[in-house]
This record gives C-alpha cells, sequence and structure tokens, in this order.
C-alpha cells in the first residue's frame, strides 16, 4: 500500500548491497495510506515507488512498478546504480 521499496541507509553507514530482481508491482487502487516500517519522522505515503538513500550498491534487474503516484525512483546517495 505503501511503497514498492523504502530503503534507508545512514550516511555514515550506507547500506553496502540491494538487489531487486524478477519484480511486479501494481498497486491497489484503494491503497491505504501509512508510513514505512521501523523509521519515524517521515510524511505518511500511499503507492509510493522505490526510494533509496544512502546505498552503496542497488541494482534494479527486471522490476516492473505499475499504479505508483510521482516518481517511479526516488534515489539519493547511491555510489553505484544498474537498472536493466
Amino acid at each position: 500500500h505503501f511503497a514498492v521499496a523504502y530503503f534507508h541507509g545512514l550516511p555514515e553507514r550506507k547500506i553496502e548491497k540491494i538487489s531487486m530482481k524478477n519484480i511486479y508491482v501494481d498497486f491497489d487502487k484503494n491503497a491505504l495510506k501509512g508510513y514505512p516500517a521501523m523509521l519515524c519522522g517521515v510524511e505518511e505515503m500511499c503507492k509510493r515507488g522505490i526510494y533509496a538513500d544512502n546505498i552503496e550498491k542497488l541494482l534494479l534487474e527486471n522490476v516492473t512498478v505499475k499504479g505508483y503516484n510521482g516518481d517511479k525512483y526516488e534515489l539519493y546517495n547511491i555510489d553505484d546504480f544498474m537498472e536493466d
């Protein structure tokens, strides 16, 4: 309901590697608003794409996202990004 994925590493200790392969997401038209798990201080969201911040390496291979609001990807402070 809230986001395809929400990855938030620390500036002083980035997440080393995230690899998403063969993913298909199509949001429900009546998706609910809410917050990503285990993270305080962010705004409520609904049908958000992939959010990634403070990641060393991010690989998205064969990732399809439909029905999202806003940008498909919100990428910040990514050292190495690869998408097929």
